[in-house]
């Protein structure tokens, strides 16, 4: 087989090949520098992303075949350069850098993939975050190295050059030479040996960029090394940001309470620990949400969240009945935990089941650990007395900007009220009635009044919006007794007046006091009526 030498052909084209390889760096530059950026907002948003086919977008097919290009030429240009005593030492680094950043693509590819669908440790976010800076910066000594070679700037000498001993060398080497195939065994022998002792020497001439890479290297067998323990570990400590099952979830709040939304206790001896969960489904298609498999540890004991419980705290979240999620769609839903009250703590352990490995038949469990420290929500705070067309600010409950006035009330049997009676564009002036339905014990209650409601509130997305029903009570005082009324809405929606029409005790309409109760949670709005 006849070969003709490719040293005139490299050197007739050098120019046009470092332009290719600073075209190939800049586009490798390009793409280290997406996964940085990405890595960095990765850590700075608690370890979660809400993108989704992150291999795909960060690594793809190009990223790899450019660094194979890169690697082919730097080895190339390193054995044609060895021939002929040239310096090498930058081709040959090189050649070595991106094998490593080939290398690396596979273990980025993996660990994006890890990202979309695992959980990260925060240690684990960082160091790729800083690997992801090794692996880009030094990009730029090369894009330098090989502009230099452009415009024909010698970094040995600090001068410019014109190739011109480098083409006469090429000149004189314009030579064919023919290849046997078939060797005998002591010339490839021999071969070898020459080759491997003048490895030996170029190393010993070359050793401190070799211990360079040795520290690359190093940190690579570091990288795997960590890996493997954290793979060894099956419970995964887990911060308030963690990736489940296609979903990114993050823990907003944690309550710990026996109160509901209308600060009514629940339960004499339970209380309950409440999770607030911003979830997003970062698959394609809707998908449920296994809650089976967060189990609050008390213990020795699990115990599972309790989802007909949640409509409870529809003022701190939306409440989850295994609903399948849309894609790309965020919520913000409640878990609750009911916990015996000698069994209240500072902090609490939620072990969440990932997966299951199957070895000879047995199941090896693998957990994400949450700990999350309640706020205890227990205490009704009293906001203070209010009056009659006095408007009362509800910003500091879970209701936000929400507001309520009440200007006028009236008692009576009967309520009557205008409407407007429409058929096409014709309307016409109509009267109705509400009465107590002749329950003696029952009578009704006319607030003139405006309750404005935060539509940005947990209870305003989430709720049913009934305000009266939902918050508000009476305290009365007859015969010099203090009784407490609970409230129907009884209102019309075509009422013209706009006014809302209670249902409550009979005995109000004797009542030598009135004061209507307005309680969201813990906090407690009195208004005095009578």
């Amino acid at each position: 087989m006849i070969i003709r030498k490719p040293f005139k052909f490299l050197i007739e084209h050098f120019k046009t090949i470092n332009i290719m390889m600073m075209l190939l760096i800049g586009f490798v530059t390009f793409k280290l520098f997406n996964l940085m950026h990405f890595f960095g907002t990765f850590v700075s948003n608690s370890y979660t992303t809400k993108e989704v086919e992150l291999s795909f977008h960060y690594i793809g097919y190009l990223l790899p075949i450019a660094l194979l290009v890169i690697i082919l030429i730097n080895i190339i240009i390193f054995i044609l350069f060895k021939s002929k005593d040239k310096d090498t030492k930058l081709y040959l680094t090189g050649a070595i850098f991106y094998t490593i950043l080939f290398v690396f693509t596979f273990i980025y590819r993996g660990t994006l993939d890890n990202f979309e669908f695992n959980t990260i440790t925060s240690q684990t976010g960082l160091l790729y975050r800083d690997i992801s800076k090794f692996t880009f910066y030094p990009n730029f000594i090369f894009l330098i190295f090989y502009f230099l070679n452009v415009i024909g700037f010698d970094l040995t000498t600090f001068e410019f050059t014109n190739l011109r001993d480098d083409i006469d060398i090429a000149k004189e080497d314009d030579a064919e030479i023919e290849i046997g195939v078939q060797l005998e065994d002591y010339k490839i022998k021999r071969f070898l040996n020459k080759k491997l002792r003048e490895f030996k020497y170029y190393i010993i001439d070359n050793k401190l960029v070799f211990m360079g890479l040795g520290g690359i290297l190093g940190l690579v067998l570091i990288v795997f090394l960590i890996n493997g323990i954290i793979k060894l570990n099956n419970n995964v400590r887990i911060d308030k940001a963690f990736t489940y099952s296609n979903f990114n979830i993050t823990v907003e709040n944690s309550y710990l309470t026996k109160l509901d939304y209308g600060g009514n206790t629940l339960s004499d001896k339970y209380h309950y620990l409440v999770l607030v969960l911003s979830v997003t489904n970062k698959s394609k298609t809707p998908k449920e949400l296994d809650t089976d498999n967060f189990w609050l540890q008390l213990g020795n004991t699990y115990v599972y969240p309790i989802l007909d419980k949640s409509t409870y705290f529809k003022d701190l979240g939306e409440p989850y009945y295994k609903d399948k999620i849309e894609s790309n769609k965020t919520h913000k839903y409640v878990l609750c935990y009911s916990i015996l009250d000698n069994e209240i703590s500072n902090s609490y352990t939620i072990k969440i089941l990932d997966s299951v490995k199957y070895v000879n038949g047995e199941g090896t469990p693998s957990y994400k650990t949450l700990k999350v420290s309640p706020r205890e929500n227990d205490t009704v705070i009293d906001k203070g007395n209010y009056s009659l067309k006095e408007s009362i600010d509800l910003e500091t409950t879970t209701l936000k900007n929400s507001s309520i006035i009440i200007d006028d009330y009236n008692l009576t049997d009967n309520y009557t009220y205008e409407y407007n009676y429409c058929q096409g564009d014709n309307c016409t002036l109509k009267k109705n009635a509400i009465t107590n339905n002749s329950n003696t014990k029952k009578t009704l209650i006319v607030l003139d009044s405006l309750v404005s409601l935060d539509n940005t509130s947990n209870y305003s997305m989430y709720g049913s919006n009934d305000f009266y029903n939902n918050f508000v009570t009476f305290e009365y005082i007859y015969n010099d007794n203090t009784y407490t009324s609970s409230v129907t809405d009884k209102s019309a929606s075509n009422d013209i007046s706009g006014n809302k029409v209670l249902e409550v005790d009979y005995n109000m309409k004797y009542a030598t006091s009135i004061k209507m109760i307005i309680t969201i949670r813990n906090m407690k709005y009195t208004i005095s009526l009578l």
